[in-house]
C-alpha cells in the first residue's frame, strides 16, 4: 500500500497540502511494465503490478 493522505487532518485548502496531494496523485499515477513487453501491467491482467504499490 502506498503513502496516506489524511483529507479530515490535511485541509485542501492549504496550498502546501495540494501540492503534496498532487505528488502523490503524480507518483500512483506512474504505469509500470512487469514483463517489458511495451504493454502497461494493468492493461494485460487488469490488476496493478506489486512494483506500482
Amino acid at each position: 500500500m502506498g503513502p496516506c493522505f489524511n483529507l479530515t487532518t490535511y485541509d485542501l485548502a492549504s496550498p502546501v497540502n495540494q501540492g503534496v496531494m498532487k505528488e502523490l496523485l503524480r507518483m500512483v499515477g506512474v504505469m509500470v511494465d512487469a514483463d517489458e513487453d511495451g504493454i502497461a501491467t494493468v492493461v494485460v491482467t487488469g490488476k496493478v503490478a506489486e512494483e506500482a504499490l
